[in-house]
């Protein structure tokens, strides 16, 4: 009969090759080979290979596509287990119900890929926790699930919105050159890369009398000969993607 002497681990010696020597009272022997095999059991849990991970991906981007990394290849969550076999057959799972809505995981690769529109505007970036858990018995998941962060990308998926639909002023006679007049404004929900504003005048309505500020949206006079008792023209925003306009009527006395 064989029989251990101490503690086996399989992950440092999977089989043992023994020399059976039996003897007589006449030292007479015979030796037999044995090969002991070990048989692995879950006695150790997933580890992560690091803990914590940061993907990007465009609020553009259609349904179930893949996250990327910062060297924009997919982003793919990993762990490693000591076990074999089942016991190292590794299933991944986000966490978080409601982040789960948003983003799935592949379960055997551990790859994250949108399950539902995206908008930058709404929520700029996702911080969860994905866990893994082997196939052995008993289960064993990781002692501390890996935290993931994802930043959505900003597109230009917003137009430019001026404050008022009508800018109505008042100006005084006599007046200067540069005298500024009123001032229109507008916004853009998109992030400042997106969102940068020029104004302009559209028509000839009041472009030989006034000019707007093409960055801030000040109307100032640039003739002093004004003879009507009142302008109205149109005045345009654009962001390079998208436009509005708004009314402006000045009334002169």
């Amino acid at each position: 009969m064989i029989s251990t002497t101490k503690v086996i681990d399989y992950e440092t010696h999977s089989f043992f090759n023994l020399t059976v020597r039996a003897t007589n009272m006449v030292h007479a022997k015979a030796e037999s080979l044995v090969l002991i095999h070990i048989i692995d059991e879950n006695d150790n849990m997933p580890i992560f290979t690091q803990p914590s991970y940061i993907g990007n991906i465009t609020e553009g981007a259609q349904i179930n596509s893949v996250v990327l990394d910062h060297n924009s290849t997919p982003l793919v969550i990993k762990a490693n287990d000591a076990d074999t076999d089942l016991n190292a057959l590794l299933t991944y799972s986000i966490v978080e119900p409601a982040v789960q809505e948003v983003f799935s995981i592949d379960a055997n690769t551990g790859a994250i890929r949108t399950r539902r529109q995206l908008d930058h505007e709404t929520n700029a970036r996702y911080d969860f926790q994905v866990q893994v858990t082997d196939g052995g018995k008993p289960q064993q998941s990781a002692e501390v699930p890996a935290k993931v962060t994802i930043f959505i990308t900003d597109v230009n998926d917003c137009p430019p919105v001026f404050t008022q639909a009508l800018y109505v002023a008042s100006l005084t006679l006599p007046t200067y050159e540069d005298v500024v007049v009123l001032s229109v404004k507008a916004h853009d929900n998109d992030s400042a890369l997106h969102s940068q504003l020029t104004y302009s005048i559209v028509g000839s309505g009041g472009q030989d009398i006034f000019t707007i500020d093409k960055k801030l949206g000040a109307i100032t006079v640039t003739r002093t000969d004004i003879e009507q008792d009142s302008y109205e023209f149109n005045v345009r925003v654009s962001d390079g993607s998208y436009q509005s306009a708004a009314i402006v009527r000045i009334h002169v006395g």
